[in-house]
């Protein structure tokens, strides 16, 4: 029996999909379907494979048929589709990809209805965008984006997109054009936002990488007031040599983004790699940091004033009640919210022995001082 059509309308429908998705059980669930879907398979092991079925398939629908009620979690490029998942309350996690392993954990509707749909339909350039997002966060990597996109979760009315992999995961898909992504960017925001009532204001925390597509991020959101974190070369390089991002790891899936990022050699010189890399993202950094939209931030300047000032840069006003929350998040590690914070700089400053140092400060120095200058340091 087909029930693609009964799954799609289930999908469709917020109210039958918060009706399952309060289920608790596997058997909870089947049995919430089979009160909505009379025709289903009486056996559980043939409705489990006929959901497996649906989830198989792109639903023929927009995307944007689902916004408010479903998250778009991931895309994959080499379908060109939507996975979603149904969200549970507004992030707070230091990472999109926790917050989605949140929605997923506990959850048996997550678990067994996981619909897709095209990316097709967002591609084409229409007049249907929102609101532009209230700010941006660009970073060099370590330099506390994490702390600071955390920080903007607390307030009341905000929404914070960090690291989300369905953006990122769109900006590194060679098959679309430039025109493309620049449609299909807003519309996807927007339908991340959507399904917070009361948090409309949004925040996103880029990749430290797209610091290299900030044309046709600026392009899809023109005028969106940025903040750009940077931090000591040697603090960033130390942390990268303690525990690599991927962009300092020699990912070949970032080669096409920058030379800097051309695939390691058996004989490469690892520390050379991401002194390249990092010297890269500054001067992209630089490039974008002389408008009225960007707001330089140094790490060490990165406080409770810190965090204030970039709210007022985004247009954003916190609470008492959210000041509160920002200042108990200050205490604990930015990555690892069950640890006290512990500062490290001095300690990430000897990491490296003297040659090292001075090829770090030869090559990144320079950099540094201008987006000290940049932010009045």
């Amino acid at each position: 029996m087909d029930l693609l059509p009964s799954y799609r309308a289930l999908v469709e429908s917020p109210e039958q999909s918060a009706f399952c998705a309060g289920a608790s059980t596997l058997a909870d669930l089947l049995q919430r379907l089979r009160q909505l879907w009379p025709q289903a398979p009486a056996g559980d092991g043939a409705l489990v494979a006929a959901l497996n079925d649906a989830n198989r398939q792109a639903l023929d629908l927009d995307p944007r048929r689902l916004e408010g009620h479903w998250f778009p979690g991931h895309y994959d490029a080499a379908t060109r589709r939507i996975a979603w998942l149904w969200p549970k309350g507004h992030a707070t996690e230091p990472f999109q990809d926790q917050y989605l392993a949140r929605c997923r954990q506990g959850s048996v509707f997550n678990q067994l209805v996981q619909p897709r749909t095209a990316l097709a339909p967002l591609l084409s350039p229409s007049a249907d965008e929102a609101a532009a997002p209230a700010g941006f966060i660009f970073h060099l990597s370590r330099c506390g984006s994490t702390l600071l996109s955390g920080g903007l979760a607390e307030l009341d009315d905000t929404s914070v997109l960090s690291e989300s992999p369905l953006l990122t995961a769109l900006l590194l898909d060679a098959t679309l054009t430039e025109t493309q992504k620049r449609a299909a960017l807003p519309r996807l925001v927007r339908l991340q936002a959507a399904p917070f009532a009361g948090r409309g204001r949004i925040v996103v925390k880029w990749n430290a990488w797209d610091l290299f597509r900030f044309p046709l991020i600026d392009a899809a959101f023109p005028g969106v007031p940025r903040v750009l974190l940077f931090r000591e070369p040697e603090e960033i390089l130390a942390s990268h040599a303690r525990s690599a991002g991927r962009h300092m790891a020699g990912d070949p899936a970032l080669a096409a983004l920058h030379p800097a990022f051309a695939p390691l050699s058996g004989e490469a010189d690892l520390l050379d790699f991401r002194i390249g890399v990092l010297k890269a993202l500054t001067d992209a950094m630089r490039a974008c940091a002389g408008d009225p939209e960007a707001m330089p931030l140094d790490y060490a300047r990165l406080d409770a004033a810190g965090i204030d000032g970039a709210c007022r840069h985004f247009g954003l006003v916190p609470s008492a009640a959210a000041r509160a929350r920002i200042a108990q998040r200050l205490g604990v590690h930015s990555k690892a919210l069950h640890q006290p914070f512990e500062a490290d700089s001095a300690r990430k400053r000897q990491w490296f022995q003297d040659g090292d140092r001075q090829r770090i400060q030869g090559a990144l120095a320079p950099g540094h001082r201008a987006l000290q200058a940049a932010a009045g340091a």
